[in-house]
This record gives C-alpha cells, sequence and structure tokens, in this order.
C-alpha cells in the first residue's frame, strides 16, 4: 500500500474507452487499492509489475474489460519486452531459459524464488542490444509471467539485474546503482476492442541513458 507521505506523478500513455495504461513508477505498489488514487472505482488491474520495476502497466476501465484483455496474458497473446542494465559483460547474442520456479524463502518480507521442479514454468528469451566491461543492455522477452521471473533467469545467465540485492549480493560493477534497473518497455497485441494491433511504449528512464546514452538508437 501506499504510505501517505509518498507521491507519486501517475502518466497515463495510453486510453481508449475500455483500457489504459500507465507509466509505473519504482516504489509504486500495483493493488487496486493504489489505483483508486488515482483512478475511479471501476478501474481494475489487469496485471501486475513489480514494486521495483517502471514500465508500462495495464488497467481495465470497465469489467468487460477485465474480461477480454486478462485472457490474453494468460493465452500468451500478449507480447512483453523489457529493458534490463545486468552485471558483466554479457558474451550471448541470444538466450533461451527455461524452467520451473518455486517459492524458496522470506527475506525481508520479500519471497525469493528458485527453480524447483514441482514449480511453475517459466520461459524467457533474452537479447543483446550492448556491453560494456562491466554492464551490459539486455532486452528481455518473457513468454510467461512469473514473479521475478526475469529476475531469476537473469541471475542464473550469471547476469543478475543491476541493483537487484534481492537475488545477488556480488556486482562485477562497483559504481552506485539507484535502483532495480529493470523497466517495462513495450507491450504489444490485438486490441479486440477497436480490431487493431496495438503497440504500447513507455519512455526510457533517464538513469537507464547513464549507462548507455545512445539507448534510444540501440532499441
Amino acid at each position: 500500500y501506499l504510505k501517505k507521505e509518498e507521491s507519486f506523478k501517475i502518466h497515463v500513455i495510453y486510453e481508449d474507452e475500455h483500457i489504459l495504461a500507465i507509466d509505473k513508477p519504482i516504489n509504486f505498489v500495483c493493488t487496486d487499492e493504489n489505483i483508486h488514487r488515482f483512478f475511479p472505482k471501476e478501474h481494475t488491474l489487469i496485471h501486475r509489475l513489480d514494486k521495483d520495476t517502471s514500465g508500462v502497466l495495464l488497467i481495465a476501465k470497465n469489467f468487460e474489460a477485465k474480461e477480454k484483455i486478462i485472457p490474453l496474458f494468460l493465452e500468451k497473446k500478449i507480447e512483453k519486452e523489457y529493458l534490463a542494465i545486468v552485471d558483466g559483460e554479457v558474451s550471448f547474442n541470444e538466450k533461451k531459459i527455461e524452467n520451473f520456479l518455486i517459492k524458496d524463502k522470506i527475506i525481508d518480507g520479500q519471497t525469493i524464488y528458485t527453480q524447483g521442479n514441482n514449480g511453475k514454468y517459466a520461459l524467457s528469451y533474452f537479447y543483446k542490444l550492448a556491453s560494456k566491461k562491466d554492464f551490459s543492455l539486455i532486452l528481455a522477452n518473457p513468454i510467461t509471467g512469473r514473479t521475478h521471473q526475469l529476475r531469476v533467469h537473469l541471475k542464473k545467465l550469471n547476469h543478475p539485474i543491476l541493483g537487484d540485492f534481492l537475488y545477488s549480493k556480488k556486482f562485477k560493477f562497483q559504481g552506485f546503482v539507484e535502483r532495480l534497473m529493470l523497466h517495462s518497455y513495450k507491450l504489444s497485441f490485438f486490441n479486440p476492442f477497436t480490431e487493431e494491433d496495438l503497440i504500447i511504449k513507455s519512455e526510457i528512464p533517464i538513469l537507464f541513458t547513464k549507462y548507455f546514452d545512445d539507448i534510444q538508437s540501440l532499441v
């Protein structure tokens, strides 16, 4: 929940009669109660992002929208693209990670997930966009939508997301990291209401340009 002293600016980046998308700021917790601080009671979340992740977040403006859009996520008909700045110089150009994720333990009130045969199926694709000595820019395409999926998968590749101190204590990059460097950049899907392909993009956070000043030309 939002604390009273927390103040957020919520930017609407797409809206039609049935759905809207906001550019979710970091530290904003995805609950309907928090959404209702900014939008009418009829508005509800269609999906969620981690508290520490920024970017495109879809909201249903009515019950019909929720009924039609949520199945698109479940049927994997919504393409999700994330930008991540990860630790170390990535050697691969493209990588697929496929496993099962289970709850492992709780640290500071946060659930940690790990690989486990009795868990939920998780599939992600990763593409290198740029690389430097101690960090790299990755485009992540999660096919499934498990909690902390990208964080766990990138840790498994030995390239944890910068700022992800929940999953990694050691980083090659020794500079100060202001936030979890994971951003929901783009959602693409067929809008059942307009019957047109819809692409919703979020602005790349300014902090990301600290690492790659030419990031706009890389994505």
